[in-house]
């Protein structure tokens, strides 16, 4: 395979790479945003239900950014 298409084929793996870790991290931000706004409400089930999506939200996108960062440093190992 020659150099030019590998390096084409690089730099769209890092650019894919990168939208994603943008996308995950503006997910990430706007969670923890909304589990700060939430209020104590006198629905209590309702709200506790609310608190336990946006955890589980969270914990879902940081599983998913874990997976992106090993994708990244095995794309970095990847020589050109």
């Amino acid at each position: 395979m020659s150099n030019q298409i590998k390096k084409k084929l690089y730099q769209a793996c890092e650019a894919f790479l990168n939208e994603r870790l943008s996308a995950l991290q503006d997910i990430i931000i706007n969670v923890q945003e909304s589990l700060q706004s939430e209020t104590k409400s006198s629905a209590g089930d309702k709200h506790e239900t609310g608190r336990a999506m946006l955890q589980l939200e969270r914990e879902k996108a940081g599983k998913q950014l874990e997976a992106l960062q090993q994708q990244q440093e095995l794309l970095a190992k990847v020589s050109i």
